[in-house]
Formats: C-alpha cells, structure tokens, sequence
C-alpha cells in the first residue's frame, strides 16, 4: 500500500503542486543538489503558520546559540509551518500513467537512474543549545528532528510530539502512513480489519477455494481451516500442520527455507498452495533467500500465538489521509528538503542537521528514520555495525479500476502466479500485490497494468468478460531489506546519546515488515523520552 501526500493551503485552497514520486515507507533516498538558496524559516513563536514557497525574503533561519529557548512550544501542538519547494524548482517530468486527482494520490514511474547520492554538508563549528557549552552530553531533549516521513519516522515523530516535544520533520519527496497510526490518528473507521483470517484462493484451471480460521483459540482455529482446504491433499495436509509445528521452534536457524521444507517432505504441491503464496509476500522474498528462523517468527506469531494475529487488515483510503494527519499534528514540516549531513560536538553529541540548500538547524535530539545505504551516507562514526551488505527487495503494486462492482472478498491469493495477493479496497477498485518483484519492477507501467489485470481476470469467475476502466502502477524498488549473511541488524541506540534510529530494517525483533517500521520509529521515540527523562532526573 503506497500513496501521496498532497498538502493543501491553509482556507482549504487546491493543492500547491504534486509532489515527486518518493521510495518507500522507509527509505528516501537523495535526488539532486541545489533546490532554495535560502527561504524564511519557521514562524514566530505562537505566530501564525504559513505555506512558504517562494524565494525571497529573509534567510532561512541558522542554528545559533539559545535555540533551546523554543521549548515553550511543547504541548499541544499550535501553529506550523510547512515548506516546499518554490514553484521553479526543477521537477521531474510527469509519468505517462497516474491515477486521478479524486483518488487522492499520484503514481510515478520509477526514477531511481536520476538520484544523485547525498553529500554532507560542511560543517558549522560554534552552534551551542541552551544549557550547555559547545553541544556537551547530557541535554533534556525538548526539540527532536525526524529524519525521513515513512512509516517509521512518521510514528517516531507522533510519540515525541504526543509525549510533548517540539516536533520537525524532514522530507525529501512524499509522506507515507500506516495502519497503526490510523487508530491513534482518529482515523480507524477507514481501517478494514478482518475479523478471523479468511483467504479466498484462486488456482490455475480450478474452482475457487478458501482457507479460513475457525472460531477457537490457537492453534486449533487453523487446524481446522486446513482440514477444509482443497488446494492440498489429505496427505499434504498433515505434512504441512506437522511442519508447521516444527518450524515455530526454529528461531535463529539461519539455514535456507526452501532447504528445510524439502528435507522435511514438503511436495511441490504443498510449496505452491501454502508455502509460497503465503511466506513469500509475508517477507518478500523467494523460499530459498528466507530463513528457517525468519519463517519460525511468522508461523510463531502469526498462526500459533493468538487466533486473531494473522487477520489481514487495509485501509480503504489512500496512506495520505494518514501522513497528513500526522503530519498536522507536528510543529513543522520541511518537504523536498534533503538532510545531508549532522554536526557534532567535541563531546560525541549531534547539534544540527545540514540541508542541501546549505542550511544548518539545531535541535536537542534525532531520530534518523532512512534506509541502511544512506544512512552510511549522512551520518557515519555511530558506532553500528556494517551497513554496505545489506541488498534491497522490491514491491510492485497494481491498481486496477473495473466495471463489475463488489466481487464478495476481502482479501485473495492467486496460486502460481506474478500476483500473489489481490486486495479489494472499494467496490470496482482492486489492489494487486507482486511480492519479490526483481524481475519487473522495471516494466512500463502499461505493461504492470496489462500484467496484473490478465491475472485477476484470468482467475477470479467475477471478471469473466469485465472491462477495465483504468489500471495505474507503483513501484518500490527498496521496499525492504536484508541483512547479510551472518550480519547484525542495529537497534534504536547509537554512540551518539541523542541520535536515535528508526527504519523497518532495523532490528524490531521482526523481519522487515510495516508492523517493524512502526515498533522501530515507537522505539526511537522511546529511546530520546527515557534519555531525556534520566537527564531530567539527575540536573534536578
């Protein structure tokens, strides 16, 4: 699920324009050097907020001593300003294919050739907080940067501002939700939950199946949806359940998967109607690139924990509704602005961040919620582990549009098939997922369509004979990532005592995931508020 934020002008006026194409929800990667020279900087305290594209005026505000002073801001959140880019400004060209206005979003082609790789500013030597000489450890953190508006940031920067900090964020391109977010948003009545799992299964030359849990607690809900499950035979069935059972007890066997099932009598059969439809898309990535232990996490906490763990859930609308309304909630939000690099103290603690257009802001705290590659990039010596091993996995969505209204279903997987899983999030209107999508995720657009639409008309009975009112496509060639082999994945801590890490990558005690984006940027925040608390506790 990708979508666009469109922020509009204060007075409910249209939009200002769009946004460029961002990766995903917790990467964003450098475009290009230059943008604003200068441009005014955050309002007056308690003063009114603004939407500030041009390039006159005064000069975007520098860190300086006694920027600790803005601490009267904590607290509900008052006036904000947001700042994009001057109208101007070099824009990459429109794609050939998008969704319409009134979908909310903006889909663009892939342009990952054009994006330059980010450089760290110079540095500013002489930027001091309040209450203390030079940057010194040991600071209350009042104002905290965000780093990156994906899932991870965007979660980090709500607990810092709900726990009463002043709250920037910094966003190269677009702003991304979550389903978590969406409850402690308000905005949980467009959150579609199921309430037991329940998979319609679609296979190749045959009549529709289901695999559904029943209404008993785990494990037994699920023993009993196989027992009906006629994509496998009596004999697979079993095999299956007992492997199942085995695996759960697998945490931190880094053998293959693919491997494992083998050895443990799963037929090809059995891999094409559970073992792939099910835990490739799950963690993105073919059975022989997934662990025995990352597979013995998901079996563990999704079909064995607890009978309601593994039930799908979507929003019906587009993620921006999510990222604005987190995005409203924070003192200020600087868009199309590139972070490229931190200053440091003598003492080892962060002072400010470096923007591509030459400015230096200082704040107390940190989170950098960005991808592993770029994260060497804008903030080396904080003391983590190697990040150059870590290899990117894409995600393809389709969106099609057709004329044939409600199809009856939630959620579907298609077997042997691009498309794994197929979501229908409003009547006439599906969402159709291509998991461990190296293969495509370079296609034109008109060829993801045509891909994706031949598959769900080809399979579900509903779309015999349909049309196809539109058919738009997302890419996200950094969807998720991988850690080496045998590599170590940081946590939030670094050596820096008031930089904080957030990213779906990170080690969350869960494979790269939305739910470990969310647990990171929560961890992040977390992290700065028991530092800041402990500081608090021994000036007093």
């Amino acid at each position: 699920m990708r979508a666009r934020l469109r922020l509009r002008r204060p007075g409910g006026a249209g939009p200002r324009r769009r946004a460029g194409r961002g990766p995903p929800a917790h990467e964003h990667p450098a475009r290009r050097q230059g943008g604003r020279r200068a441009g005014p900087g955050l309002p007056a305290r308690r003063g009114p907020g603004a939407v500030r594209r041009g390039r006159g005026g005064p000069a975007g505000r520098p860190a300086r001593p006694g920027l600790g002073g803005a601490r009267g801001l904590r607290g509900a959140p008052g006036p904000r300003a947001v700042r994009d880019r001057p109208a101007g400004a070099p824009a990459d060209p429109p794609p050939p294919g998008r969704l319409r206005r009134h979908d909310g979003r903006h889909l663009r082609a892939d342009p990952g050739h054009g994006r330059a790789r980010a450089t760290a500013a110079a540095p500013a030597p002489g930027i001091a907080l309040a209450g203390r000489e030079g940057g010194g450890a040991g600071e209350v953190v009042d104002r905290v940067a965000v780093v990156g508006a994906g899932l991870a940031g965007l979660s980090a920067a709500v607990a810092l501002k709900e726990a009463g900090r002043h709250v920037e964020l910094f966003e190269r391109s677009r702003l991304l939700g979550g389903p978590d977010l969406a409850t402690r948003l308000g905005l949980g009545r467009w959150l579609r939950l199921q309430e037991r799992f329940d998979v319609r299964v679609f296979a190749p030359g045959r009549p529709p199946s289901r695999l559904r849990a029943a209404d008993l607690p785990a494990p037994w809900h699920l023993a009993v949806g196989f027992l009906r499950y006629a994509e496998l035979g009596w004999g697979d069935r079993v095999r299956v359940a007992r492997t199942l059972l085995a695996l759960a007890a697998r945490a931190g066997d880094d053998r293959s998967l693919a491997t494992w099932l083998l050895a443990h009598g799963q037929t090809d059969a059995a891999l094409a109607a559970f073992w792939e439809p099910f835990f490739v898309p799950a963690l993105n990535a073919p059975l022989d690139r997934i662990t025995v232990g990352e597979a013995a996490f998901v079996v563990a906490t999704a079909f064995l924990s607890d009978a309601g763990a593994a039930r799908f859930g979507f929003l019906t609308v587009p993620l921006a509704r999510l990222a604005e309304a987190a995005a409203d909630r924070l003192d200020a939000v600087h868009l199309r602005t590139a972070v490229t690099g931190l200053e440091r103290s003598a003492a080892g603690t962060v002072t400010a961040v470096c923007t591509a257009d030459g400015q230096r802001l200082g704040f107390d705290g940190f989170v950098l919620a960005v991808p592993p590659d770029r994260l060497d990039r804008l903030a080396p010596g904080l003391g983590l582990p190697p990040l150059d091993g870590f290899a990117s996995r894409p995600i393809v969505d389709v969106h099609l549009w057709h004329d044939r209204g409600t199809l009856g279903f939630d959620f579907a997987a298609l077997l042997r098939s691009p498309v794994q899983w197929v979501f229908e999030k409003a009547s006439g209107y599906l969402c159709c997922s291509l998991s461990d999508a190296g293969e495509v995720v370079g296609w034109p657009e008109e060829r993801l369509v045509a891909l994706g639409w031949s598959a769900v008309s080809g399979r579900l009975p509903q779309l015999a004979g349909a049309r196809m009112v539109r058919g738009a496509a997302t890419r996200s060639p950094d969807a998720t990532y991988a850690a080496p082999a045998g590599g170590r994945r940081p946590g939030p801590a670094t050596s820096a005592p008031n930089v904080a890490l957030a990213g779906a990558w990170t080690d969350t005690g869960w494979p790269d995931t939305m739910e470990s984006a969310v647990r990171s940027g929560n961890a992040a925040a977390e992290l700065l508020l028991v530092a800041s608390a402990t500081e608090a506790s021994r000036v007093a």
